[in-house]
């Protein structure tokens, strides 16, 4: 089968609080899942991506090296030409 393909990059940090600290992580990938499952995308599976930002112009001119940091991010598929 044919499918197309649809990713959500998670947020890096996801502020917690007393009443949610055991649930916050949960709580938004399901939020997620819910709204993609409503228009039709089918939960595939999540990746981490590794991204690399280079220095500033002046960080780089002071030696600064770049900063690699991971994203999370949920693929979705559908079948292609459904919605």
């Amino acid at each position: 089968m044919n499918y197309e393909y649809k990713a959500i990059q998670l947020p890096r940090d996801i502020e917690v609080n007393a009443r949610n600290r055991d649930t916050a992580a949960a709580d938004l990938l399901s939020r997620v899942l819910d709204a993609e499952a409503r228009q039709g995308w089918e939960f595939y599976r999540i990746d981490t991506v590794n991204t690399v930002e280079p220095p500033g112009c002046f960080g780089a001119l002071g030696g600064a090296q770049a900063t690699y940091r991971p994203l999370n991010v949920v693929i979705f598929r559908k079948p292609r030409g459904e919605g």
